[in-house]
């Protein structure tokens, strides 16, 4: 026994997806990152595009990172009772070196 159902969809130009209607609105942020399996590093490059939606003008933009947050044990974002799970090899702190 063969069944064969059809339907007729009529193609409609209007039609936009989400993503192709906002994106020329929306900030855009590209990551370019690298792994060193020797080093264990990663090196990263980060591209911002800033769409300035707002009716004023902006002659700055900040950026906030937190380059040495978790540079202390006592600063790590886990609780005591996950520590050894979370750095199986010992406690390693994690850093950002802006060049």
């Amino acid at each position: 026994m063969v069944l064969i159902i059809g339907c007729f969809i009529e193609k409609d130009d209007s039609l936009e997806t989400y993503k192709e209607k906002t994106n020329s609105k929306i900030n855009q942020y590209n990551m370019d990152v690298i792994f060193d399996d020797e080093t264990k590093r990663l090196m990263c490059n980060q591209n911002v595009d800033y769409i300035n939606n707002t009716k004023s003008n902006i002659d700055k933009i900040y950026f906030h990172i937190y380059p040495n947050a978790f540079s202390k044990k006592d600063f790590a974002p886990f609780e005591k009772s996950e520590m050894t799970r979370a750095y199986p090899n010992g406690f390693n702190e994690g850093y950002i070196d802006i060049k």
